[in-house]
């Protein structure tokens, strides 16, 4: 397997993962919003959202609260998304200017899940995770 695919084959696994990440977040919230009054539903969700991952196999002190994780996974995407241009020697498209912004948007949203989480942030991470995977995927075509 060359690096190329190696790459590519990461970055497919980590927009995987931040689409599962955001969708955690949604599902949460929904089923939360559902069960709870919203002030009980907003301090449930926090106290998922601090819980420490992953839950096992790794020192207590070493653990990373749920909120962090998210950012820590987008990172990854991103850093995998650069090398995957990189190594095509791929140029900067409208397309890619798009990621960028949907990125940052992303980035945001995940930073203020992982402070003070509500249900409409979790749609909207979804909502901007979905938007970022379909141009991520409009752009290979």
């Amino acid at each position: 397997m060359s690096l190329y695919l190696l790459v590519a084959w990461l970055h497919l696994v980590l927009g995987v993962a931040v689409t599962g990440m955001a969708l955690w977040w949604a599902i949460m919230g929904r089923a939360l919003s559902l069960a709870h009054s919203p002030d009980e539903a907003q301090r449930l969700l926090a106290l998922a959202g601090s819980a420490r991952w992953p839950h096992v196999g790794v020192p207590h002190e070493a653990r990373l609260p749920l909120g962090l994780v998210g950012i820590l996974i987008l990172f990854l995407y991103v850093l995998t998304g650069m090398a995957q241009t990189i190594l095509a020697g791929a140029t900067s498209t409208t397309g890619s200017m798009i990621k960028a912004v949907l990125v940052i948007a992303l980035l945001i949203v995940f930073r203020f899940l992982s402070r003070r989480p509500t249900p409409a942030l979790g749609y909207a991470a979804l909502v901007l995770a979905l938007a970022l995977i379909a141009d991520t995927a409009l752009m290979q075509v």
